[in-house]
């Protein structure tokens, strides 16, 4: 960069304007903080020192102001949060706009709009807000864009992208596109470390559409590997918070992770596209919260369950991911109705009739009917004592055992048990099984009402029927996002998941999107693991070359020396995010104890040892493939593994 140039010393001052603007930002929110925390404290003294001379609604009213206060104390400490990480990069894209009629303006895109406090005047604006969608949608040129207050047309000319560290502008160059082949080059040749930090410059002008598309109803993701889908969902995240953000004060936003390690990953990219707050669920965490009251439930987890069926041990765990079996169970539940209750006539201790078996038979089917099975019994034994005026206790608990006694089946998994016993299955009960129960659970007891306004689902090619049917029961009101890839099954299930969402998911309106182009790794990576499962390697779209994986055989005894070597030649490269991928969690510590990697090469990489099953929709600036052999095909398994890879892959096949 020429510190003489003048283009270049007007950003240099733009950059400390920016950086001020933050500073004097900063310093207007921690003079309010300690204002409401004064406040705080002496609502608590006041009420402590007087609680008993105040009125209820005096107290009341004390409580609620500060809850109110306490919730912007919170905010604020989140908004200096952004402030202070923002001020390390106040912006990363600068256009100029000229809108007809009107003079050329300048337009930094960031994290997150600056504001200045006294004038009300911006100085960065947010890259999700209206007039950002110039820069990621359009070439320099005439334009026309949409806006809440309608359609506005001009010429935009400068596009500009800018590098900052540790708060000070280090370079910044001119661009056609956030697709430029320079610029994509540029940001996907870095280390995995770096690559999701800088994505926000990068989004291309079709991912860009798909964020700000319509949230409303039930969308799918579909898409290669690489091509940005998880991100995607991360800043659809994002912008679902900055677009709905006084709907969000009520609900909430929920992302559905495969797994733990998924759910670290996002927790640490949320922050760099302006957010926090977002929880996230597992499947295994949305069943077992569903089953925590229900006896007899206990249940393999869902990587114990893959690793049975991939050894062949558990192949039912195939049929129970089928829609069949899905048809079957509410099939059954339907039929239930019929023989779970039996009326009968409530007689009194004194001999008079509470009720006669054609009233508990009419509350049950007809009054009652639109309750679950499960939950009707007290609603009717409630009923009874009102229309039989009854008072006492012990009439009233003498009602309630009645009616729940005329239940042949409380129990969930007693009622699931008698579903496979028509099927004629037996034996522990595996991942299928729990969520078979907790549609059970879902569909035969109440459910708390959900007040997710939009719920993302990661990796939903892996979701069984099943497991969507209970997503479509416990959010109801909820808008939905599924990502997934048809060709990264892991868990077993109906292999065309598209159409399982479609048929099973009942919040309207349907769309889907296909992305194809692999933005993650090279093409030769993409072409060995096209080849893994049959697929032309010129049907992958990908931006950049490298070197050609490395496939080599070796024995079972060889295995940890020339793992070990190749984790060091990786290092050579300057490689710091390594992973060895194995097929069964029950491999991880073998594979640890068989190493030979010395402890400086160790302990200057961030190497990870996991199951393909825990490495889904994570990258590495490296994969190793640890392929021993085992029962089930396994090519889905291996094709996830290499796709892992930004820009090397080793293949060691192990015999």
């Amino acid at each position: 960069m020429n510190y003489n140039d003048d283009a270049t010393k007007e950003e240099l001052r733009y950059a400390e304007f920016a950086k001020a603007q933050i500073d004097k930002i900063t310093k207007a929110r921690l003079s309010a903080l300690s204002d409401k925390r004064d406040s705080i404290l002496d609502e608590r003294k006041y009420f402590i020192d007087y609680f008993y001379e105040l009125k209820e609604d005096e107290r009341r009213d004390l409580i609620e102001n500060e809850f109110l206060d306490t919730k912007n104390y919170e905010k604020t400490l989140s908004e200096l949060a952004i402030l202070s990480k923002q001020k390390n990069e106040p912006y990363f894209a600068r256009f100029d706009f000229t809108e007809k009629g009107y003079e050329s303006e300048k337009f930094y895109i960031g994290i997150h709009t600056v504001t200045d406090p006294e004038t009300m005047e911006s100085c960065v604006y947010d890259w999700r807000a209206p007039i950002s969608s110039l820069y990621y949608e359009f070439e320099p040129g005439e334009v026309t864009f949409q806006t809440p207050g309608g359609d506005i047309s001009g010429d935009l000319t400068t596009k500009r992208r800018y590098v900052f560290k540790k708060g000070e502008l280090k370079t910044f160059s001119d661009i056609n596109m956030p697709s430029d082949d320079e610029v994509l080059v540029d940001i996907l040749s870095r280390k995995s470390s770096d690559h999701m930090k800088t994505i926000l410059q990068s989004i291309q002008a079709d991912q860009h559409k798909i964020i700000r598309d319509y949230v409303e109803g039930t969308s799918v993701i579909q898409g290669c590997p690489g091509s940005g889908k998880s991100s995607i969902a991360l800043h659809k995240a994002a912008y679902v918070l900055y677009k709905f953000r006084e709907r969000l004060e009520r609900e909430r936003i929920a992302i559905i992770s495969p797994n733990p390690v998924f759910s670290e990953y996002i927790s640490t990219v949320l922050p760099d596209l302006g957010e926090e707050n977002i929880d996230t669920l597992t499947p295994e965490e949305i069943v077992r919260d569903l089953l925590e009251d229900e006896e007899q439930t206990d249940f393999l987890g869902r990587a114990e369950t893959n690793e049975l069926y991939i050894r062949g041990k558990r192949p039912d765990a195939f049929v129970k991911n089928q829609e069949q079996y899905r048809a079957d169970l509410l099939e059954f539940v339907d039929k239930l109705k019929n023989i779970i209750f039996e009326p009968a006539d409530i007689i009194l201790e004194n001999e008079d009739i509470a009720a006669t078996k054609e009233d508990v038979k009419r509350l049950f089917y007809k009054e009652f009917s639109y309750l679950p099975l499960l939950s009707r019994g007290n609603e009717i034994a409630d009923r009874i004592c009102e229309n039989a005026k009854l008072e006492s206790l012990v009439d009233k608990e003498y009602v309630q055992t009645s009616v729940m006694g005329m239940y042949k089946y409380t129990y969930i998994s007693e009622i699931y048990n008698m579903f496979l016993d028509e099927r004629g299955h037996d034996g522990e009960f595996i991942w299928e099984d729990g969520c078979a129960m907790a549609l059970l659970r879902v569909i035969l007891k109440e459910v708390d009402e959900n007040n997710v306004f939009y719920l993302i689902a990661d990796e939903a090619q892996d979701f069984s029927p099943v497991f969507l049917d209970i997503l479509n029961r416990i959010f109801k009101g909820s808008n939905f996002l599924f990502v997934g890839d048809r060709n990264q099954i892991v868990f077993e299930s109906s292999g065309d998941y598209i159409s399982d969402i479609e048929r099973i998911m009942r919040k309207r309106p349907f769309r889907k999107y296909e992305l194809t182009t692999n933005y993650r790794s090279t093409a030769e990576i993409m072409g060995l693991a096209n080849e893994v499962i049959g697929k032309d390697a010129s049907e992958s779209n990908c931006v950049r070359h490298g070197d050609a994986p490395f496939i080599s055989e070796c024995s079972s005894a060889d295995a940890g020396k020339k793992v070990s070597e190749c984790v060091c030649r990786f290092k050579d490269k300057d490689y710091e995010n390594i992973t060895i991928l194995c097929k069964l969690q029950s491999e991880v510590n073998d594979i640890k104890s068989r190493l030979e990697i010395p402890y400086a090469v160790e302990n200057s990489i961030n190497l990870r040892i996991l199951p393909v099953s825990l490495a889904k929709g994570l990258e590495f600036d490296a994969a190793i493939v640890w392929d021993e052999a085992i029962t089930n095909d396994d090519k889905n398994i291996i094709y996830t593994a290499i796709t892992r890879a930004m820009h090397d892959v080793a293949w060691f096949k192990i015999g």
